[in-house]
């Protein structure tokens, strides 16, 4: 259960309104109080269970469920006021009564009451938010927007806590409360991650956890919906406020996945996981991310290498800002992944070096210097010297190529003198040739250039003629 959270007890009711709801009547045996049909009495009405006969709760559970349907109108503080409070004293009174393990064992938890329990819920906290048109439309920065928070808590808090018990109870079969969750109640709560208050999306996290632990038929739909949710925000390009918390979970499940993984788990990597760096606020929800890549790792280290290969598919070229997350990600890889990195070098090496060299002559210079002391690591240079007919000669033309023009940066331009200087130490020898090979390479090149550049020169002397 989320913490700090207090539910308030209400105040208590006089006896007198259940008095007041039954008749007398006489009859041979003598005076007798009729019984009350609760259904029909306003919620306003209905008395506590305390002041009720316990054969009577089951009556008056229902009641109370099917009075709390009514949703009021929170957008004015002083509509509703007097419901507000009823209902709010009613829904406190449905959980706490749960609470009575004896008599609601024999009482209320029952297929019947949980049928009822799930209707008020579906009633009540099933909606669609509007917040994402009004984002999309305004020019304000959403970093800087306060999270806009449920008017209606009071009442939605207490409907995910009667949730919270209904799911967890012991008091009734595990699954007569599976089958009351349908795909339908499973899509329509992970609907509700979206929602911008972070209170409820804490409840949301802790229900659906505890259904996917408790409930093992609901794991595979649980799983179906995340997967198609997360591919809807990933290629459809969509902002949703609950990624943090929908990873979150996915992490838990995730590290009670089997080893070795089984194909569907793969897969869910393979078009989940990887996927997700493609969306553009990835910053926010990257370290969920990077935890549940991890779980999958330890359990199966040869998606470390289609992990890399995919980053390097989906490279953020135009965005430095996240080229720097890729470039960290890529060094965890490669550090905590060695003895299967050094492997399968030829895999995905000399594209990684590559990646790795036009990164470091960006214009941006965060993301050149980055990937300037990737380079000047100790990781990629132990892969360098074990590849080294592949690999020394594409980092060293390549570094003396782009050194030919400084950065406009300084900082930038030291790192790569230095990067230099570490593998020309590496072999001097093999460093001279290729420095003698890329020097002879941009002369020619700039041979060709002044060669075009004449022969335009040339072709416009002609035209203006």
């Amino acid at each position: 259960m989320p913490s700090n959270i207090q539910i308030i007890k209400p105040e208590q009711k006089q006896a007198s309104i259940v008095l007041a709801e039954r008749r007398s009547e006489t009859t041979q045996g003598g005076q007798r109080k009729q019984v009350v049909d609760f259904s029909k009495v306003e919620i306003s009405k209905l008395p506590l269970f305390k002041d009720v006969e316990p054969e009577r709760w089951r009556a008056l559970y229902v009641a109370k469920l099917r009075a709390c349907h009514k949703l009021a109108d929170f957008s004015d503080a002083k509509k509703d006021t007097e419901f507000k409070e009823q209902k709010k004293e009613t829904m406190i009174d449905l959980i706490d009564t749960l609470d009575d393990v004896g008599n609601a064992q024999a009482y209320l938890f029952n297929e019947a009451i949980l049928k009822e329990a799930i209707k008020l819920v579906e009633a009540n906290i099933f909606r669609t938010f509007t917040n994402k048109a009004t984002k999309k439309s305004s020019s304000v920065d959403p970093d800087e927007d306060e999270p806009h928070l449920e008017e209606a808590w009071p009442h939605l808090q207490l409907i995910y806590e009667l949730l919270l018990k209904f799911v967890m109870t012991t008091l009734l079969p595990t699954s007569t409360i599976a089958q009351s969750i349908s795909n339908s109640f499973l899509k329509q709560m992970l609907d509700l991650f979206d929602s911008e208050d972070p209170r409820e999306r804490d409840y949301l996290k802790t229900i659906l956890h505890r259904i996917y632990g408790k409930f093992m038929s609901l794991r595979t739909p649980i799983r179906v919906q995340v997967m198609n949710l997360l591919l809807k925000v990933t290629y459809e390009n969509e902002s949703h406020n609950g990624l943090t918390e929908m990873l979150e979970i996915l992490s838990s499940i995730i590290s009670g996945f089997a080893s070795p993984l089984k194909p569907e788990h793969q897969e869910f990597f393979k078009r989940v996981m990887l996927p997700l760096h493609r969306v553009k606020t990835l910053s926010t929800f990257n370290t969920q991310l990077q935890l549940c890549i991890k779980h999958f790792i330890e359990k199966d280290s040869q998606l470390s290498i289609v992990l890399i290969k995919g980053l390097l598919k989906i490279w953020p070229i135009t965005n430095p800002a996240k080229e720097v997350v890729f470039l960290n990600e890529v060094e965890e890889l490669l550090e905590s992944n060695w003895t299967v990195i050094q492997g399968k070098f030829t895999d995905f090496g000399p594209k990684l070096l590559k990646r790795l060299i036009k990164t470091s002559q960006s214009m941006h210079y965060q993301a050149a210097e980055r990937a300037l002391v990737l380079l000047n690591s100790d990781t990629i240079q132990k892969l360098v010297r074990l590849n080294k007919p592949l690999a020394y000669p594409l980092i060293v033309k390549n570094l003396i190529l782009g050194s030919q023009s400084s950065h406009w940066n300084q900082t930038v331009t030291t790192i790569t003198y230095s990067v230099m200087r570490s593998y020309m130490e590496m072999d001097p020898d093999s460093f001279e040739k290729l420095t003698t090979v890329a020097q002879g390479e941009e002369k020619a090149k700039a041979a060709k250039g002044r060669e075009i550049e004449g022969k335009w020169a040339r072709l416009e002397a002609r035209v203006g003629k």
